[in-house]
């Protein structure tokens, strides 16, 4: 693996470190842990800003999952994430689809942080879906990338690209994306491109100034 296992094997390290520290200091219980990604993984070094890196079969796997980085498919944007607080949280799974943007107002939540106003946070509250288990209400997903964008609600997800051109997925029944059926559900497309577009209408249609250039 090369870089890429030291790289891998130094988080690890360091986290271990952390936890270890938390131990001695007889924090661990109080401590809250958050564990996550911001995307998927790269599978080919040819299709990333990694610089002058040579390609290698033994790059990041999403598989079974369909993408990777870069890409609006589940492969692309769906990660593991874990939320660890002895003292506050039992063992369990939640199940319910997050985005990155939630963390900031559950953590808020999590302390008991109450912002002045309405701050107008992308993400929702998670907090008593994480702590009881059970599903927060329905809300949509949305990820806007140069050149296409997509949108999840509840069991459904709808990929759409500038020129018009359209994907849906049953993300329920076919989380590896193996089925596209635009054509079977056109009603499904109209409702999901109308929530996509209430979304559009919040986006910044100028990139801050600090962000031109980077890769996309």
């Amino acid at each position: 693996m090369g870089q890429y296992g030291d790289y891998v094997m130094n988080v690890d390290a360091m986290i271990g470190q952390v936890l270890a520290t938390l131990d001695n200091l007889k924090q661990r219980d109080n401590t809250l842990v958050i564990f996550t990604s911001d995307n998927g993984g790269i599978e080919s070094l040819k299709n990333a800003y990694a610089g002058k890196v040579g390609d290698s079969p033994l790059n990041s796997e999403n598989d079974p999952l369909r993408g990777e980085k870069g890409t609006l498919y589940e492969g692309g944007t769906r990660v593991c994430a874990f939320v660890n607080w002895p003292l506050v949280l039992r063992p369990g799974k939640y199940r319910v689809p997050m985005h990155a943007v939630d963390w900031l107002p559950t953590v808020a939540a999590m302390i008991y942080r109450k912002p002045e106003g309405d701050p107008r946070w992308d993400g929702v509250n998670q907090w008593s879906g994480i702590k009881s288990g059970e599903p927060v209400a329905e809300r949509s997903i949305y990820i806007a990338k140069k050149g296409e964008r997509s949108l999840r609600r509840g069991e459904w997800k709808l990929i759409a690209g500038n020129k018009g051109k359209v994907q849906l997925f049953r993300i329920g029944e076919d989380p590896l994306e193996k089925r596209e059926v635009s054509r079977e559900h056109p009603e499904k497309v109209a409702e999901l491109r109308g929530l996509m577009e209430a979304e559009v209408m919040k986006d910044n249609p100028v990139l801050p100034a600090d962000l031109e250039g980077m890769p996309e």
